[in-house]
């Protein structure tokens, strides 16, 4: 198969998977919906009586950040629209597919910092910056989570979303596995499967 046949297959797998969830209730989008936090108001907004389906690429485009916050229920909602995006148009997608394999694997964003910084990998030209990203990560680690929790958005999966997800880890494994580190796949691989 080529990558566009691979492409369209892994997308009608997804809507297979995912296209039967029900249009989630305003109040089951985002983790705060108290209206103060700003961020939780917008994508509630935005998200509000719509499908994942629905959504456009150029909506979702360099929108990441979304994902931190909905809730376990709105993650597996929406999810396939940014893993549909990370398909068809991988610059569009930004740090969504990223995204999307750390909270599959459960790690966080100050857990991968911490693993540059404890990596011994040459910084060479960001020595300015290690202090300054230690102190981050450290904030990061004292701080409350915030946003989805990996086993409360993973245990809502059925069989047939989780293999879809695993397909889409296999996609990108034969066609962009040079954008991620040794193993990084893998891991994610192993993380949805236990």
């Amino acid at each position: 198969m080529t990558e566009d046949e691979d492409a369209a297959k892994l997308l009608k797998e997804l809507e297979s998977a995912f296209g039967s969830l029900p249009v989630l209730p305003d109040d089951r989008i985002v983790i705060d919906n108290s209206g103060t936090h700003l961020e939780c108001a917008q994508i509630r907004s935005q998200l509000r009586g719509r499908h994942w389906r629905d959504l456009s690429r150029d909506e979702l485009a360099y929108q990441a950040d979304m994902l931190a916050f909905l809730t376990p229920e709105g993650y597996r909602h929406f999810l396939p629209a940014f893993v549909r995006l990370a398909i068809l148009d991988p610059d569009k997608a930004d740090l969504a597919t990223d995204t999307i394999l750390w909270n599959i694997a459960g790690m966080s964003v100050s857990d991968r910092w911490r693993e540059l910084l404890d990596s011994g990998r040459d910084l060479s030209g960001f020595e300015q910056h290690v202090g300054a990203l230690s102190k981050i990560v450290n904030e990061l680690e004292a701080e409350p989570t915030h946003g989805v929790g990996r086993q409360e958005w993973l245990a809502l999966l059925s069989a047939q979303q989780k293999s879809a997800l695993l397909n889409f880890i296999e996609y990108l494994r034969r066609y962009r596995q040079d954008e991620f580190r040794s193993g990084e796949l893998e891991f994610a691989a192993r993380a949805l499967q236990r």
